[in-house]
């Protein structure tokens, strides 16, 4: 079952954050699906961050049900020995939580903000040493994880030992405000569609950039120019797939999202495993272009942070 593009099995998320609203609507977004589908799904975090996910997932009496509400701060009294973290006695609780939802094949979906307080009470270590027991007792293929951290918490030492640190501790990296992709390229043939691209990324503050072909865009765009790249598949000339497997024997890794007016599967699958990280079908709205375009600020961010497993997973995540 796939969850979500940065929420898919295996996958440990980390969101650094600024303001609460920021964090609730990622958690939000990490949690859709499962509640949806009744996939387990546990929180394990203060009462007002679950209050808060419970209302941005529509309020509705039956969501709260879905989700097993943990309080974080009674879990750390239990695992903490003063500064330092009981390894043994954090496997365990997280063992513990995670028991009654591990037969049958659903993927369990948690969320934890332990890691969160302890960044907070300025116990860094023992929160990069929970990270740790994190990735021994709840990743591979029956979990997908998300925790976050308050930039506050790193007392302005921003990228510092510590903040790396906690990036290497996770496979998907989302930065704290906003989107940050320098530039969106656009390739499509269709003119109109190109102006509209243009006008909708443009209206977030996104520099955007237009090509009729792939042609034109390798003419143009240096090799190592960051950014991400929306990539319509069925082009005059040098196709959308052709262009992939280019960048892709190049070694560039300028994080692409496909997109095509035609429903062909095959045509789908090949995208994403030359390395699309989402495919869009034409028409799609501006909710779906700005979670694409989040998703590709994710992978950029891990790029940069860590080149080397970013390259290991780049196709493993279902859209």
């Amino acid at each position: 079952m796939t969850v979500t593009a940065f929420a898919a099995p295996g996958s440990h998320v980390v969101q650094f954050y600024e303001r609460d609203a920021r964090l609730h609507r990622t958690i939000v977004r990490f949690f859709d699906v499962a509640c949806r589908t009744g996939s387990p799904a546990i929180m394990i975090s203060r009462r007002r961050t679950f209050d808060a996910v419970v209302a941005g997932l529509g309020a509705d009496p039956a969501v709260a049900g879905r989700i097993q509400f943990v309080d974080a701060e009674i879990v750390l009294d239990d695992i903490m020995r003063g500064q330092s973290l009981d390894h043994s006695r954090a496997a365990a609780a997280l063992d513990t939580l995670c028991a009654g939802h591990r037969s049958g094949d659903a993927v369990i979906c948690v969320y934890g903000e332990m890691v969160d307080v302890l960044c907070k009470r300025g116990q860094r270590d023992a929160a990069i040493a929970l990270e740790t027991v994190w990735n021994d007792r709840c990743t591979g293929p029956r979990f997908a994880v998300m925790c976050g951290y308050d930039l506050a918490g790193f007392g302005g030492d921003v990228p510092g030992h510590d903040y790396r640190a906690v990036c290497a501790a996770h496979t998907h990296v989302l930065p704290a405000e906003g989107l940050t992709v320098p530039i969106v390229y656009v390739i499509d043939d269709d003119e109109s569609m190109r102006r509209s691209l243009a006008r909708l990324i443009g209206s977030i503050d996104v520099a955007v950039e237009t090509f009729p072909s792939a042609e034109a865009f390798l003419a143009s765009v240096d090799r190592g120019a960051p950014g991400c790249l929306l990539l319509d598949i069925q082009l005059d000339g040098m196709s959308g797939t052709d262009l992939q497997a280019l960048m892709a024997a190049e070694g560039w890794r300028l994080p692409i999202i496909a997109m095509s007016g035609l429903h062909d599967e095959r045509m789908e699958a090949t995208a994403l495993r030359l390395g699309a990280i989402k495919f869009l079908h034409k028409p799609f709205d501006a909710d779906a272009l700005f979670d694409a375009l989040e998703l590709a600020e994710t992978e950029a961010s891990v790029a940069t942070l860590l080149p080397d497993r970013a390259q290991d997973r780049r196709g493993d995540v279902e859209p």
